[in-house]
Formats: C-alpha cells, sequence, structure tokens
C-alpha cells in the first residue's frame, strides 16, 4: 500500500535513512523470479512510496527482521534449561527456517522441575551458589546451575550469540530518529538470516509459540523474585507473587522454594516480608485476594507454629540488641547474647520447618478452604516476626516521684489527622518500600479550655494502698455506654493475678486496652518466672486504679485508641513512681497494640518533635 509506513515514517523514506537498498529487504531468487523494485525510481519524494510497493511488494514479504535462537545470548534468560533450537523449519529441527521447541520441563539428571532449576541458574549467575544448592537435590550437577557447556555446541551458540547482537543492534538503529547503522553494522545486517513476516507466519506453530510465550512470562516472574528477594533488596514482592500466581502451580511450587531458601539465609528482620509473600502464593493459588482470605488465624497447630515463631524472633532481636527487656534489669555478658541469640534462630528455625509442613498439607488436599487457612496462618506468622521485634524493643524506665496512696496521675493528649500516606506504616505494606513507609499527620484539639487547647484523649491513674489493680470507667460515662477498646460504662473490674493481665488478648475481655497498658509500662516482671503479681506490687509500694476516657466516637479514624493506649502507659507509669521518654512510650505503645493483637501501623506512636 502506497500508505505503508515502518517505524513511523514511509518505508521509502526509512530505507534511504538507514542506507539500505530493496535489494536488501526483497532479494531475487530462483523461486521468487519476480525483480526487485527499480531502485532508480526511489530518489525522489516520499510518493515514490506507491511506486515502491507496486507488483505484491510489500512490508508483508520484506525480510526486515533478524532471525536468531532464542535461548542463547547474554542476560538472565542465558540458561541451558531455556528452550533451544532454531528459528526456521520443522519445530526443535535445527534445520534452515525451523522454529524452536517449547521447553519441556525436564533435563539431564532425572530433575524435573525445570521452573526450580531456572531459579538456581538465576541465583549461580549472581554468585549465590549456596541459595542455588538448597534448591537443588544432592545429585543436580553444576550443569543444572547454569554453567557453560562444552563441546561441539559451543560453535552453535557462538554463531547464534552473533546473531541475536544483530538483531539486538538493529531493535536500536531502526528507530525514527536514531543514527544510522555503521557499516560493519549494515554488512552485519546484510549477511545475518532474516525473515519477513510472511515467512514467519507460514512456519509458527501457533500452541508452541502461546506455550513458548507463557514460558518466558513465567521465566520473567521468577527472574524478577529472585532479584526481589536479593539480600538487601527492598523491592515490592506483591506484584511479583501474584504474576506467578497466575502462571501456574509449577511456577508457584518453584517461587515457593525459593522464597523458603531465603527464608533459610536470610537476617529474622527480613523474614516478614518473604513469609507476607508465601501468604499472597497460597492465596493465588486459591483463586483469590486479600479480602476474601481475611479472618481469624487461631487454629491450634499453626497457632503452635507462630507464636514459637514470634518466641524465637523476639530472643533473637533482644540479643542481637544485646540489651534486657527493662533497663532496670542487668546486662548479659557477650557470651550469654550469643547463646540466647543461638537458641532464637533455632527456635525460628523450627517454627518455620513447622509452618511448611503444615502448608505442604494444605497443598496436598487442595481445598479452597485449606489453601485460605494457610494463607492467613503464613500472614500471621509475617506479623509473629514483627511481633518479635516489638516485643524486644527497649523500654527505659526514670525515676519519678512516687504519689502517696490517693493521689492522682492524669496524662491527656490531642487526636490525629492524617494527611497523607495513611496504611503505608501497616503491614504488608509497610514491608513494600525500603524505610517503613511514610505518612504525614497533625495533631487536633476538640477546642480551647481554661486559656489552653482541650486534648479529647486522657487516662488517669490512682495510687492504691491494696495490691491489686482496679480497672474503672471514667465518671459520667452511662453504664450502658462503652468507649474505645472496651473501656465503657458499668462496673469495674479487680484483678488480683497475673493471668488476669495478660487476658487482655481476648476481644471479650473488659477493659482490655487498660490491662494491656499495666503490662506495657514496664514496671512488672512478666513471663515464666515472674513473681506473683500481688507480691511484686507489694514491692512497688501498693497497686492502682486506672481509668480513660475519650470524647472522640469509637472507629474515628483519629488514632484513638493507639493513642489513649500511650496515655493509660504514661499515667500509669507514673502512679508507679516512672516515667517514660518519648522513644521508649512508642515501644511501649506498640507493644500494648501486640498484646492487644491489634498489630496495627506506626504512625500514631512516635512522639511529637520538639518546638523549633
Amino acid at each position: 500500500r502506497s500508505e505503508a509506513t515502518f517505524c513511523g515514517v514511509p518505508i521509502a523514506s526509512w530505507l534511504r535513512a538507514k542506507g539500505l537498498e530493496p535489494s536488501d529487504l526483497w532479494p531475487a531468487s530462483a523461486s521468487s523470479p519476480r525483480h526487485a523494485p527499480d531502485e532508480s525510481r526511489l530518489a525522489g519524494s516520499d510518493a515514490s512510496n506507491e511506486l515502491f510497493l507496486k507488483d505484491g511488494y510489500s512490508l508483508r514479504t520484506a525480510r526486515l527482521f533478524p532471525a536468531f535462537a532464542a535461548a542463547v545470548g547474554g542476560g538472565i534468560l542465558a540458561s541451558p534449561h531455556f528452550p533451544q533450537g532454531t528459528v526456521a523449519g520443522g519445530r526443535g529441527t535445527g534445520d534452515a527456517g525451523g522454529y524452536s521447541d517449547v521447553y519441556d520441563g525436564s533435563y539431564a539428571g532425572g530433575y524435573s522441575d525445570g521452573y526450580v532449576a531456572f531459579i538456581a541458574g538465576c541465583l549461580s549467575a549472581r554468585g549465590e551458589e549456596k541459595e542455588a544448592a538448597r534448591l537443588l537435590p544432592p545429585s543436580a550437577t553444576h550443569a543444572h546451575l547454569g554453567l557453560a557447556e562444552k563441546g561441539a555446541e559451543g560453535g552453535a551458540q557462538a554463531a547464534a550469540a552473533d546473531s541475536a547482537a544483530v538483531a539486538l543492534q538493529f531493535a536500536q538503529w531502526a528507530l525514527p530518529g536514531s543514527l544510522p547503522p555503521t557499516a560493519a553494522q549494515l554488512a552485519a545486517y546484510r549477511s545475518d538470516l532474516r525473515v519477513s513476516m510472511a515467512e514467519a507466519a507460514g512456519v509458527v506453530d501457533v500452541k508452541a509459540e502461546c506455550e513458548w510465550r507463557a514460558t518466558l512470562g513465567a521465566r520473567a516472574a521468577l527472574a524478577a523474585l529472585v532479584e526481589a528477594t536479593a539480600p538487601g533488596s527492598h523491592a515490592p514482592l506483591k506484584e511479583v507473587c501474584v504474576a506467578c500466581s497466575r502462571a501456574g502451580t509449577s511456577v508457584r511450587t518453584a517461587a515457593t522454594a525459593l522464597l523458603d531458601a531465603r527464608s533459610e539465609s536470610t537476617p529474622v528482620v527480613a523474614l516478614s516480608r518473604l513469609l507476607a509473600a508465601c501468604a499472597e502464593l497460597l492465596a493465588g493459588e486459591a483463586g483469590v485476594g486479600v479480602g476474601a482470605r481475611s479472618g481469624s488465624a487461631r487454629e491450634p497447630k499453626w497457632a503452635a507454629a507462630t507464636a514459637e515463631l514470634a518466641a524465637g524472633a523476639e530472643a533473637t532481636f533482644r540479643a542481637h540488641a544485646g540489651s534486657p527487656h527493662n533497663s532496670s534489669a542487668t546486662n548479659s555478658s557477650g557470651s550469654a547474647i550469643n547463646s540466647a541469640g543461638a537458641v532464637g534462630l533455632a527456635q525460628v528455625s523450627r517454627a518455620l520447618a513447622q509452618l511448611r509442613t503444615l502448608r505442604a498439607h494444605a497443598v496436598a488436599v487442595g481445598s479452597r478452604t485449606e489453601l485460605l487457612r494457610a494463607a492467613r496462618h503464613f500472614e500471621a506468622a509475617a506479623a509473629a516476626v514483627a511481633e518479635g521485634a516489638v516485643m524486644a524493643a527497649q523500654v527505659s524506665l526514670h525515676q519519678a516521684p512516687l504519689p502517696p496512696p490517693g493521689w492522682c496521675v492524669t496524662a491527656c493528649a490531642p487526636a490525629r489527622v492524617d494527611l497523607s500516606g495513611g496504611w503505608s506504616d501497616t503491614p504488608p505494606l509497610c514491608w513494600e518500600a525500603q524505610g517503613g513507609g511514610a505518612v504525614l499527620n497533625v495533631a487536633v484539639a476538640l477546642g480551647t479550655s481554661g486559656g489552653g487547647p482541650e486534648l479529647p484523649l486522657s487516662a488517669r491513674a490512682r495510687r492504691l494502698a491494696e495490691t491489686a489493680v482496679l480497672l474503672v470507667p471514667w465518671e459520667g460515662l452511662a453504664a450502658n455506654s462503652s468507649g474505645p477498646a472496651g473501656e465503657g460504662g458499668g462496673e469495674g473490674v479487680l484483678l488480683t493475678q497475673m493471668s488476669q493481665l495478660e487476658a487482655c488478648s481476648d476481644p471479650a475481655a473488659p477493659f482490655a486496652l487498660l490491662r494491656a497498658a499495666i503490662l506495657s509500662c514496664g514496671v512488672l516482671k512478666l513471663g515464666r518466672g515472674a513473681p506473683p503479681l500481688q507480691a511484686q506490687l507489694l514491692a512497688l509500694g501498693g497497686g492502682v486504679e486506672v481509668r480513660c476516657h475519650s470524647a472522640l466516637p469509637h472507629g474515628s479514624g483519629l488514632g484513638t485508641s493507639s493513642i489513649l493506649g500511650a496515655c493509660a502507659i504514661a499515667a500509669a507509669a507514673g502512679a508507679f513512681g516512672v516515667s517514660l521518654d518519648g522513644r521508649s512510650l512508642a515501644h511501649a505503645t506498640l507493644q500494648l497494640e501486640q498484646r492487644l493483637s491489634s498489630r496495627g501501623g506506626w504512625q500514631d506512636q512516635p512522639p511529637p518533635p520538639p518546638p523549633p
């Protein structure tokens, strides 16, 4: 057609710009006695396009495109496991004019999972031989790791690599506005095997082409997952996992094997994002998205594994930081820290093994219910690692005046309005970006009272002579009213045992937020071997009565629960004669949320910056 264009310009103009002749694209041959176009007629304007393309000479028959074996060449796809063959003739025959066979997922040595070995080849190319070895059976040879092949194939591969280079150069200089090819590039292009669209369409196996493209897409997704999970990488994993899930069961299995191998060597601090990625793959196998897999993750067998994971992560973080639970404890020696870290890592390893066993059972069953349960519990496992990090944070206590019995300590705080970045601080979104997300918010008061701002959130702690903890509603609330986290009206609750405080993780427990605040303020010894609650309160000079109040409606989205928890912690600590600096108060509030099992974001806890 007279208006035919290539790369956006008329074909005649494109040829002149690139220094090519029509005979380069339409060579005369015995099988095609038609003469090439009269090149002398191409010296004019773009109107010569019509003369140029008459008598059946069209873009469809122009041998424009360099042909090469897709499996050979540099880059991440250069692997002995990638589809081999040539572009012409029958499928996989290697004859002139053959077409590449589709990779069938099998290779030498009897090792049948081609996608897993492709990942191993990618890891080997990155110099991660140990990671690659984790994916392959003991019988696998270096050939499986993508090392150079020897023998007669070397010359053929080198020739194909040259053709691939010609194709790459063509893709660069063929674009409009690019520099014309050099003399060497032009000579290589003219001498190289080239095909037209008509020739390609005549030999293409549509089924094989679709399968090859699917294989290529799967390998691209797996190669991206290798890069995204590399040590030190903070690249998002969600979309890569979605791509792997869509590629089919074999690809999901290979991706899961990679994540398992990575989790064996990654620092515990980076483990959450890998576990969340496993949850994404499981949800993909079930065929659902994030919303459909929300729900409880408290199945006993899974819960035992996540609990051990949280404990191991906490022990590892404590040992790594070299700090005890509270600053009032004695620092451990270096050897003790190393020993505790080894114990913690062993716990993490056992927990991961349990999770994988349970996942294997869910995958073997294959039902949507089992896969969703596994996805939810892997998300819970990711949160358990974050819980370990939070609970290992040091809460520093500073001596303050001890109020006499009957005196009160009140802590008040503003609410907050989120201006930008909301939810980026919340798992799993915060694992998708370096730095854990970024949120911009401002403090908000409801008005003024007595010449100052009226702060809507407050807590009050009163010293008691009795060795008990009394949790009561705020004065003025009706008996049937309810405030944040169940801190509503009705009767108070008297607690005399540690187990009663630790019931804060039960959503049905009244005053759950205040129970968690007492545990998080740093004055009580926790865990196995801790003295009874009343004995500890006797040593502290008595008990405490705590209440809190919010002038904001429950669920307002203004950070009510987190900020109210911080107020309760500060007030309770003050009633016991200690205070927390801003950093420690932020850590203690994060620990409160872990004890409540709410596991929210991080934007409400940090203290405000100092005034300029």
